[in-house]
């Protein structure tokens, strides 16, 4: 599942692949480490980007390797806008509409699988 920024107000700023079609944790593991877990389970991409108070979230001491991932997620959050008035939607990557189906879950949990 990707989610394409609306208003933010259901998108989680941690867990979810929201910036660039990619979770933070994915993008910057050693922060996402930084980050206590339920606190990742709650922030949400409007409330981390008001003041930069993503920037609260991590605690403990950063490595080398953490300090270049955040200077490249502050340098994508730069640029990111929330659109007012304009939902979070959610893109499904299984099914050619877009949407969520049972069905395409249940092919995906198949994917690759060699049928005899």
């Amino acid at each position: 599942m990707t989610c394409v920024l609306g208003d933010s107000k259901l998108i989680l700023f941690w867990e979810d692949k929201w910036l660039q079609g990619s979770s933070l944790r994915s993008l910057a593991p050693e922060l996402y480490d930084r980050v206590p877990v339920r606190v990742r389970r709650k922030h949400l991409v409007a409330d981390a980007l008001a003041n930069n108070l993503w920037i609260c979230d991590l605690h403990g001491s950063l490595g080398v390797q953490a300090i270049l991932q955040y200077l490249h997620i502050w340098s994508l959050l730069r640029t990111t806008t929330l659109s007012e008035g304009h939902p979070d939607s959610f893109i499904w990557r299984w099914e050619s509409s877009e949407s969520y189906s049972a069905q395409s879950a249940y092919l995906a949990l198949f994917a690759g699988r060699i049928s005899f």
